[in-house]
């Protein structure tokens, strides 16, 4: 099936542009939905994804092509994975400026507050932490239990 050898390819070759485009679709249609969900919860792999394009229309366009497939495929609204519907959220941020990747997660990720100081964010939330992340990466650094309620801004 041609599917099981794009899938197959995709799996191997994953960084390279037609896996980074094609890959969830192809591992869906082969059967491997657990590996497609793998893929769209990997951070690092998101992030390359949106990067494929030389411009901002290419990469809006990549972006928008990776939501159909999750759409076609009945995948969207997939408890396993939020990132087809962050997705398509954070299309127009995400396509200007792929770099925003961790800044647009933290910014929907329910802490409330942030503020960024080059490399890194900080957030504030609800449930009376503050978190410190890394900008680059998305990997939360420290948290800060403390508070007696809500923080509800951050400034650094």
């Amino acid at each position: 099936d041609g599917h099981k050898q794009l899938a197959k390819y995709c799996s191997s070759s994953r960084d390279g542009i037609f896996s980074l485009r094609h890959a969830v679709f192809h591992l869906v249609k082969s059967g491997r939905r657990a590996e497609a969900f793998e893929l769209l919860n990997d951070f690092a792999w998101v992030q390359s994804a949106i990067f494929v394009g030389d411009d901002e229309a290419q990469r809006r366009a990549t972006i928008e092509n990776l939501i159909r497939d999750c759409v076609e495929l009945g995948i969207y609204f997939a408890p396993e994975s939020d990132t087809p519907r962050f997705l398509s959220k954070a299309v127009h941020a995400l396509s200007y400026d792929p770099n925003e990747l961790a800044s647009q997660v933290l910014a929907r990720l329910g802490h409330d507050s942030k503020e960024s100081l080059g490399d890194i964010i900080v957030s504030g939330s609800y449930d009376g932490t503050v978190r410190i992340w890394d900008a680059t990466s998305g990997e939360e650094q420290h948290v800060l239990k403390g508070h007696s309620g809500p923080v509800t801004s951050v400034a650094i």
